[in-house]
């Protein structure tokens, strides 16, 4: 029998302020960059990598950035139910769930479909933007110190 599952698709701002300016004031200097050519966000034995990042033109003239967001992990087994018993039994399992992830930069507006069970949740894509972002302000603060 085939698997069904049902997909959620949900809607959210993504809310990146810079003080008074906004997402698109730093967009080629602070955000872009970020979220392109992401290192992954490692967090314990879990790395949360944007995957695969470009920029769609849409007619009108939006532009969103589009990628998939990973969460790569390693699952802990210590125990199974067996015959009505609870027995130990340790194992490992590495697992990547994952989302498609839609920004459209003038509105600041995301579209997340989660494409696994277990997939990464908005709370974390917002923890794995927030550090990226924040990682590359901090790199351009380096290169002005210097010069």
């Amino acid at each position: 029998m085939p698997r069904t599952r049902q997909h959620v698709l949900e809607f959210a701002n993504f809310a990146c302020l810079f003080g008074t300016k906004v997402l698109l004031d730093y967009a080629d200097e602070i955000v872009l960059p970020a979220l392109m050519n992401a290192k992954p966000r490692k967090y314990g034995v879990t790395s949360f990598v944007l995957l695969d990042a470009q920029l769609v033109k849409f007619t009108g003239g939006e532009v969103a950035l589009y990628f998939e967001f990973v969460k790569d992990t390693i699952l802990d087994r210590e125990q199974l139910l067996e015959s009505n018993a609870v027995v130990e039994d340790h194992d490992r399992m590495r697992s990547s769930p994952s989302a498609l992830v839609l920004l459209t930069l003038n509105n600041h507006r995301l579209v997340y479909l989660p494409k696994t069970k277990h997939a990464p949740n908005l709370k974390m894509l917002e923890a794995t933007c927030r550090v990226l972002i924040e990682r590359r302000r901090r790199i351009l603060i380096a290169e002005e110190l210097k010069n």
